[in-house]
Parts: C-alpha cells; sequence; structure tokens
C-alpha cells in the first residue's frame, strides 16, 4: 500500500478547509469600491465645477445684455427729454463725458500687475 505524503491532499480535504466563499462576488465589490472613491476624488468634482462654470457664463450673458438693454432705454429716454429735441448730440455729449468721468475713475484706481519693490 502507498502512504500518502504530507504535500499531497484530497479534494475533499481542501474543500473542508477553505469555507465557502464567493470570490468572484468580492472581487467585484472590491473593484466597485475603488472605482467609487476614484470617481468621488476625481469625476464629482470636476463635473460640479464645470456646472458652477456654465451657470457663470450664463448669468454674464444675461448681466450684459440686461446692461445693454438698460443702457438704450436711457439713451432714448435722455434723447427724448434733453434740449435740442431735434438732434441727439447734447445726449451722445452726456454720455460721453459719463462714460469718460467713469474711465479715468477706474484708471486712477486700477491695480498694478507688478508688485513695487522694496
Amino acid at each position: 500500500m502507498a502512504r500518502k505524503s504530507d504535500t499531497e491532499t484530497t479534494t475533499a480535504e481542501l474543500t473542508a478547509a477553505v469555507p465557502d466563499r464567493d470570490w468572484a462576488a468580492e472581487a467585484t465589490d472590491n473593484v466597485v469600491r475603488v472605482v467609487d472613491v476614484v470617481k468621488a476624488a476625481s469625476t464629482t468634482k470636476v463635473q460640479k465645477a464645470v456646472k458652477y462654470i456654465v451657470y457663470g457664463v450664463f448669468a454674464l450673458f444675461i448681466a450684459i445684455v440686461a446692461a445693454l438693454w438698460l443702457l438704450i432705454t436711457l439713451f432714448r429716454f435722455v434723447d427724448n427729454y434733453l434740449p435740442p429735441a431735434d438732434s441727439s448730440w447734447s445726449t451722445w455729449l452726456v454720455f460721453g463725458v459719463v462714460f469718460t468721468l467713469v474711465g479715468i475713475i477706474v484708471w486712477v484706481k486700477r491695480g498694478r500687475l507688478i508688485p513695487k519693490p522694496a
């Protein structure tokens, strides 16, 4: 009769030694967990940033359109009630002076791009 060596094992012994585990389900769960962590760390933040950028650009566009409509309405209102009524040179003069003064104020208050050396 042949003697069994220490390294030889039977299938029954292996089955009894290792409990029933679903290795495929565990591996899938680990992969899904890692993908969720990577997605939460990268993709979700990028999507949120892009959403804010798109909404900001849309709000800026609406604000520019509203400002232009307001300026056109104001120009026509001033043009109707500022003498002389037959031409709009006085309205252009008033708007030119106002925008020039605003430009001068902004120019004086502008920030320096390069800091002065100490």
